[in-house]
């Protein structure tokens, strides 16, 4: 997607972080919500702990993370 069309939803970069941020606290909650149900608990947060991990060694991922946390910081 064009940087263009992207602001044409967003009106800044961080509205647009702002709604990552959201998106991505909505989907950790209902994980940890669906904690509940697990027979196996610890395994079920081993399992949810392996995802983060991918996640964090995805460089996408990584650059999304520094990306929200300079904004973070520049606040």
């Amino acid at each position: 997607m064009s940087t263009g069309k992207l602001f044409n939803y967003f009106p800044n970069k961080r509205a647009l972080i702002l709604a990552v941020i959201v998106d991505q606290a909505r989907e950790t909650f209902r994980q940890l919500e669906a904690l509940l149900w697990q027979d196996d608990l610890v395994a079920a947060l081993g399992d949810m702990l392996d995802e983060i991990l991918r996640l964090s060694g995805n460089a996408p991922e990584r650059r999304l993370i520094l990306e929200v946390a300079a904004e973070g910081a520049a606040s």
